[in-house]
């Protein structure tokens, strides 16, 4: 029996990406029409810079009274995350997050 792959578990078969200079606010209303709570932060090129996460808006804009829509996704992204390959078993995923005490794996295609 093979087991299902990160790649195979993401809905849609579609990753939200958003830019680092986008603000918190339009970043929420990305993750709110994706229906997801996570944004995967790429520059320019494509290249993964980081991820936000709803609790990353809650915590480091909401409860800290901050404008929304004048706080870049830069000054509360979580850079560098843990991420594993497309190829990798959701199980693998999940016992590596166990490990690292990860909130939420980036299931990515960039490795």
């Amino acid at each position: 029996m093979n087991e299902r792959t990160v790649i195979q578990s993401i809905r849609n078969g579609k990753i939200v990406t958003i830019s680092p200079k986008a603000s918190a606010y339009q970043a929420a209303c990305v993750m709110t029409k994706a229906n997801t709570g996570s944004v995967v932060v790429v520059d320019a090129s494509g290249s993964m810079l980081g991820i936000l996460t709803e609790r990353d808006v809650m915590a480091k804009v909401v409860s800290r009274a901050l404008q929304a829509k004048e706080t870049s996704v830069s000054e509360i992204m979580t850079g560098n995350p843990q991420y594993v390959s497309p190829d990798t078993s959701v199980a693998e995923a999940v016992l590596r997050s166990e490990e690292r005490r990860v909130e939420k794996e980036c299931r990515s295609r960039w490795s």
